[in-house]
């Protein structure tokens, strides 16, 4: 499991909540959400594309130029996903995604499934120490490569940014107090233990071992 730095804490660490929502309790959030100040909106659409070899899984991000990016992840815990390890690879706007998929391919790594996905993303200054990133996006199997593409299903997360300085236990209760915050707004939103990977695929991320001392 890689090592965080004392200056930022959380460099490879993903804390989040997810939510799955209706459609609309989706509709509601896109008029909520903006009511905060962000200092920041995107609106972004693209492709992840999920390999596999063996237990391991890596997502390739397809979209905004360039050849996107590769993400691995782990578990921390079987049964959460507020804390997990990430580690982001970004590829110079140069490369190709072809380039990406055939080294994949190449390699052992074998196409999994994949997922469109349409995000409206907002960041909020937390405190002078932290970051918090509002991610509202539904997600749809692409067609017809992954078969059914199972309808669009719709999502909420709240994530701390890597670059926040806190440590995982104050960006945990951060997230506690977001949790609640969007139950009070959307109280049948459904909090969701599984990654979108999981959810799709019908295979967990493996759980990281603890390093040795």
């Amino acid at each position: 499991m890689p090592h965080s730095s004392n200056s930022h804490p959380l460099i490879y660490n993903e804390c989040e909540i997810k939510f799955e929502l209706t459609q609309d309790e989706w509709n509601l959030a896109m008029v909520w959400l903006p009511k905060f100040k962000a200092f920041n909106y995107m609106d972004v659409s693209g492709t992840d594309v999920y390999y596999r070899q063996g237990r391991n899984v890596v997502r390739h991000r397809q979209g905004r130029g360039g050849a996107g990016q590769l993400t691995v992840k782990q578990r921390l815990s079987s049964d959460s996903i507020s804390n997990r390890v990430e580690v982001d690879l970004n590829f110079a706007k140069s490369m190709r995604p072809q380039d990406i998929t055939a080294f994949l391919g190449a390699s052992g790594w074998r196409r999994e499934v994949a997922l469109f996905k349409r995000s409206h993303i907002w960041w909020f200054l937390g405190s002078s120490s932290h970051v918090i990133t509002c991610a509202l996006y539904y997600v749809q199997k692409r067609y017809p490569l992954d078969g059914d593409s199972g309808g669009i299903r719709y999502f909420l997360e709240v994530e701390v940014e890597k670059e926040s300085r806190i440590g995982i236990d104050r960006a945990l209760a951060v997230l506690g107090d977001w949790h609640k915050r969007v139950l009070k707004i959307l109280p049948r939103a459904r909090l969701q233990d599984l990654s979108l990977y999981e959810l799709y695929s019908g295979h967990r991320y493996r759980v990281a071992k603890p390093e040795k001392e």
